[in-house]
């Protein structure tokens, strides 16, 4: 039986708010019993039956990282338990905001459902809540790395269908982004790697072959002052910041920057940075100007960021009002005195969200300002970003390279972010980027040459905006060191037309930067139309390592369609199409007539 302390608090924890005339619920649930399953048994014994009686269990009463609840080395199945009472069950929903990396959901017993990552889902449990007492039971895998249930659950009303289907941040409109982003390419730059010189000026000899290339957004990795102290490797990192005014004297000086700002937008193309200001390098002189700005343990000791290999770094605390004022007039000094046109902010989650808001505001009054998040919280948007990281679509499509994942699955992430984000919000599709890069591989080595040129499509397709990670459009293999010099291996390559072309294709096709998505019915292939007011293209591609045929019914789809790449013609009549595709083969079609 569980614990009376489940019980204690929850009541505190209801209110209703008046909404024409209805009383409306909200039971946030905070305490939990967790018990452990090393030998995943609690499936077969029936351990999510609103009966079942446990022992040696975990009380909790915040929700949080399971690597602070439970030995960091333990891996298998963690079991959460909680009750509640409850009189009113009418149009009831379960809400949680996030399990790492997924979990199954009984309420009463009754299974309602899986939840993955960090995308808010509800369920619909008026057919399984009972008067009285229940309990909500879920199965979480938790493997070396951190996992469980974090932020909030709740029990609430939902008024209609579109409430359920709708997470909070998705019956809003994200802030609308500056003109010129909305058929964008982004090309990560690593100034490091990129040339033997590693500078600004001999980065700018090659700003011609990226215009060609078909870029419009450059995306300086950061350009400021590395750390000495407790840096990694010989050249340490880009993200332990010493002077955030300052340039790397690696890449040249203030002047070698404004000349490359300067030429970019000659080529008609836009300029943003990184801005890392979570955490600074251990010697920023702000550590002894302004100690108050730190996070600090107990002892009173500034410390690093939660993460094991972060050790280079010192994290930043946005409670204080005067770190606030002083990152908000650094980031408006770049973009008014510099001319950059936007930034990319690093591990944006970690800021402060109420920070963001009123930065961001401040910034759009200078100039409209172009703001890309590291992150996946639909709450990004509402803090001002325009476009936020999709990573987790990323780690799809390694996992579908792999043969660990079915392409299905890209229709069920996609249908979570439709529920999850606001109406306009831009998401960043990349099958690679310097992180991943560096540590996990490069999209060849992740996915085979055949492989990468298919994911890549598939995020200039699907909607959402393509980012090319510099060395993308070479070929490239190898890992890119991260901590020292580690040149690009720049050669002919097959990969900088195929890159060409999409680029190309993406810009003049309003239907894949603007338009509606629609699946077509298919079980070996994967396939899909965008259309937008007479624009139409389709999709098809096979996403394994066999050749695979079917007969796709191309509904609503008529016309000549030429293929992209091959530029062979096919003619469609609201027909059916038999298509047979080898490994990793995909075609793209666009209306001609």
């Amino acid at each position: 039986m569980l614990k009376n302390f489940l019980l204690m608090t929850l009541v505190l924890f209801i209110f209703y708010a008046c909404d024409q005339g209805e009383k409306m619920l909200r039971l946030k649930l905070t305490d939990w019993a967790l018990q452990t399953d090393s030998l995943g048994i609690g499936e077969t014994n029936n351990w999510a039956d609103i009966n079942y009686e446990f022992s040696d269990s975990i009380q909790i009463r915040r929700l949080t990282n399971l690597d602070t609840l439970l030995d960091r080395e333990y891996t298998g199945t963690v079991w959460y338990f909680t009750e509640f009472d409850l009189d009113q069950v009418q149009n009831v929903a379960l809400a949680i905001d996030t399990i790492y990396q997924s979990g199954l959901i009984w309420v009463n017993g009754k299974f309602t459902g899986e939840q993955k990552g960090a995308i808010k889902e509800k369920f619909d449990i008026t057919d399984k809540i009972l008067s009285g007492k229940n309990r909500i039971t879920v199965k979480v895998i938790k493997n070396k790395s951190p996992g469980g249930i974090l932020g909030e659950v709740t029990i609430q009303n939902f008024k209609n269908e579109i409430e359920l289907h709708k997470g909070e941040y998705a019956m809003f409109k994200s802030p609308e982004p500056p003109g010129w982003v909305k058929n964008a390419v982004i090309y990560e730059v690593n100034v490091r790697q990129f040339t033997r010189e590693g500078t600004f000026d001999a980065f700018a000899r090659h700003l011609r072959e990226i215009e060609e290339l078909g870029v419009d957004i450059i995306w300086f990795m950061p350009i400021h002052p590395i750390g000495v102290k407790n840096r990694k490797g010989t050249l340490g990192s880009y993200y332990s910041i010493y002077d955030y005014y300052g340039i790397n004297p690696e890449f040249g000086d203030l002047d070698d920057f404004r000349t490359v700002v300067k030429k970019i937008h000659e080529l008609g193309m836009y300029v943003i940075i990184d801005l890392v200001i979570n955490h600074t390098a251990w010697d920023n002189p702000l550590i002894k100007e302004h100690p108050e700005w730190y996070t600090h343990n107990k002892k009173g000791h500034i410390i690093s960021p939660p993460f094991a290999d972060w050790w280079d770094v010192a994290e930043l605390n946005y409670d204080n009002k005067e770190l606030r004022r002083y990152m908000t007039d650094m980031m408006i000094h770049w973009i008014k005195d510099i001319g950059i046109d936007g930034y990319r902010c690093d591990v944006a989650e970690r800021v402060s969200g109420e920070f963001w808001k009123d930065a961001i505001s401040e910034l759009q009054t200078v100039k409209p300002t172009f703001m890309l998040a590291e992150g996946e919280a639909p709450a990004l948007h509402s803090y001002g970003f325009h476009m936020t990281y999709a990573t987790k679509m990323y780690r799809l499509f390694n996992s579908i390279a792999a043969g660990k994942k079915d392409p299905v699955e890209i229709d069920e992430y996609l249908a979570r972010e439709d529920y999850s984000y606001p109406e306009g919000a831009l998401r960043m599709r990349f099958t690679s980027n310097h992180d991943e890069n560096s540590f996990r591989g490069s999209a060849i080595e992740r996915m085979t040459p055949d492989g990468a040129k298919a994911f890549a499509v598939l995020i200039y397709t699907l909607p959402g905006t393509p980012l090319i990670y510099n060395g993308q459009e070479t070929g490239i293999t190898k890992r890119l060191e991260f901590y020292d010099k580690d040149e690009i291996e720049w050669q002919n390559s097959e990969f900088r037309p195929f890159y060409r072309t999409l680029n190309y294709f993406y810009k003049n096709h309003p239907a894949l930067y603007s338009g509606h998505m629609h699946r077509f019915n298919t079980q070996k292939l994967y396939a899909f139309s965008r259309e937008l007011e007479g624009d139409q293209i389709f999709t098809i591609l096979n996403l394994t390592p066999e050749t695979q045929n079917e007969t796709i019914y191309f509904e609503n789809i008529s016309g000549t369609f030429r293929e992209i790449f091959k530029q062979t013609t096919i003619t469609i009549n609201n027909s059916e199409l038999y298509m047979e595709l080898a490994p990793w083969e995909y075609r793209v079609y666009e209306k001609t007539q």
